[in-house]
């Protein structure tokens, strides 16, 4: 696959991401956390990442493993990084990732910075 059908390694946003390349670009993009990810590029990776973490916490109750632990340290790198370039998209600063540190009240914060439009190229 080339840069220009994928868009895995471009600075742009991919605006109408599929899931297959908001996953990709999210795993490509690991330690990326300039230029822009796009609102499906985050929703996308957002919905897999919920699915995946309760299926990993059944599994977890249910043989006594803990997996979801494992998984948190290895994806809170690229987790973030998403999270600064859907900011940078919305015309905000990535340092606004900080408030996720404030309990249950910071979380709640991102999540409604994820969901704001696209702006112009500032913050970037």
């Amino acid at each position: 696959m080339t840069d220009e059908s994928t868009g895995f390694f471009t600075r742009d946003a991919l605006y109408g991401a599929s899931p297959v390349q908001a996953l990709g670009r999210f795993f490509v993009k690991y330690f990326n956390f300039r230029g822009r990810a796009s609102m499906s590029e985050f929703w996308w990776v957002f919905g897999f990442l919920v699915l995946s973490s309760v299926a990993i916490g059944i599994i977890d109750r249910r043989f006594g493993v803990d997996i979801e632990t494992i998984a948190e340290a290895v994806l809170v790198i690229p987790v973030v990084s998403l999270m600064c370039r859907r900011l940078h998209d919305s015309g905000r600063t990535g340092l606004l990732c900080l408030i996720g540190f404030i309990p249950v009240l910071g979380g709640i914060a991102l999540l409604f910075m994820m969901a704001l439009p696209t702006q112009g190229r500032a913050a970037l």
